[in-house]
């Protein structure tokens, strides 16, 4: 049930606002709250130029202009000595009544920035820290400075278990999904930002990155023989591993079924044609992608990767869970699905379910008793 909150003047931090979940989920924090009246102020390390989420013209942009990169240890030290001094020096120029921080590095970053204040602070882990290394200085920075957060908001229980809990005290910890953001007046008009063939369509999404495990799907769906039947797979997304798919596909012998058309504009209308959407990852922190999916009342795959699909999908009442990297199984679940359109329309009219249960307004909500469980306590 959504509780009625007082007006807040709130600062989120991220280092870009480039194609993710955590700058979507971030996109969506601050236009909800400032339609809601709040005061909201976004600051991101990087330049506009890197943005690909905008936010309501009513939300103040801090941009620092700070992403230049370092070539060596030094410079990197002084670089990111630079960048704390200048946090530090504009959270004491904008007096926020909370800081929401997301993302490993960053988080780090504003806890140095706020030691010694009085302001609260709550930090967010975006991606699985047991999967995803930020380095050996910055995991012992991190380790000394979490403690000093006010709350640590982690995406998954099992990770509040086996990391959270050895880091922060237990009841400085708390778990908040993603919201999913569903607009059926965007979903549903005719896209015309990519071309589509008029054929089955298998689709996935996310940044071209070995977490992703887009190889194991492509290598799946050359396994189906679903090609021969004229059936498609569509990657959205772009990353460093370009390159290396776009070799996979033609070793693969599948440059005219396998697409990888990049970034698109307007995801939920494309994704919406899909026939079944996999998500292939070999871990997350929490897939965005997977839940908008099923709002919009795909039929979905995805491996129980750590972490997060274990606790949306019901296997086989709203979709189907497989091991990671297991490409036999993979092949086997696209194929059994694409014969049984009764079934693909069965989970995905109950898939559709996670629409209320992940909606914003609720989400939002267990955001706002956060906040005020750090700001009362001040």
């Amino acid at each position: 049930m959504e509780t009625t909150h007082k007006p807040r003047t709130i600062m989120l931090a991220i280092y870009d606002l480039s194609l993710g979940g955590a700058q979507r989920v971030m996109s969506v924090m601050a236009d909800y709250w400032v339609e809601k009246g709040w005061q909201v102020k976004l600051l991101t390390i990087a330049k506009r130029e890197t943005d690909f989420y905008t936010v309501d013209d009513r939300v103040e942009r801090i941009v620092l202009n700070m992403d230049k990169e370092s070539n060596s240890f030094i410079n990197g030290l002084v670089n990111n000595y630079q960048r704390v001094r200048v946090l530090r020096k504009t959270i004491k120029q904008h007096q926020p009544e909370c800081i929401i921080s997301f993302i490993d590095i960053m988080n780090t970053q504003m806890l140095l920035a706020v030691l010694g204040t009085k302001t609260p602070i709550i930090v967010s882990e975006r991606i699985n820290p047991n999967h995803h290394s930020i380095g050996a200085l910055w995991s012992k920075i991190r380790q000394w400075v979490y403690p000093y957060t006010s709350l640590l908001v982690m995406q998954s229980d099992d990770v509040v278990e086996d990391w959270a809990k050895k880091r922060v005290a237990e009841d400085k910890i708390a778990v908040i999904h993603n919201p999913v953001w569903i607009n059926d007046a965007l979903a549903d008009v005719e896209n015309t930002t990519i071309s589509l063939p008029d054929s089955f369509l298998i689709f996935a999404m996310g940044r071209l990155h070995e977490q992703k495990g887009f190889d194991v799907l492509i290598k799946a769906f050359k396994q189906s023989g679903l090609a021969e039947k004229n059936a498609h797979l569509v990657i959205l997304g772009e990353g460093d591993l370009r390159h290396s798919l776009e070799m996979l596909i033609i070793e693969q012998q599948l440059t005219d079924h396998v697409h990888l058309p990049g970034r698109v504009s307007n995801s939920q209308a494309v994704v919406k044609k899909a026939d079944i959407f996999v998500l292939s990852s070999r871990f997350e922190g929490f897939p965005n992608v997977l839940v908008e999916a099923m709002a919009l009342g795909r039929a979905v795959i995805s491996t129980n990767c750590p972490s997060g699909p274990n606790m949306i999908i019901e296997p086989e009442e709203n979709g189907i869970l497989i091991e990671v990297n297991d490409i036999d199984a993979l092949s086997r679940e696209i194929v059994a699905l694409f014969h049984d359109e009764e079934k693909r329309k069965r989970l995905g009219k109950n898939a559709i379910a996670v629409r209320e249960r992940f909606s914003v307004a609720e989400v939002m909500s267990q955001w706002e008793d956060a906040i005020e469980q750090v700001v009362d306590v001040t």
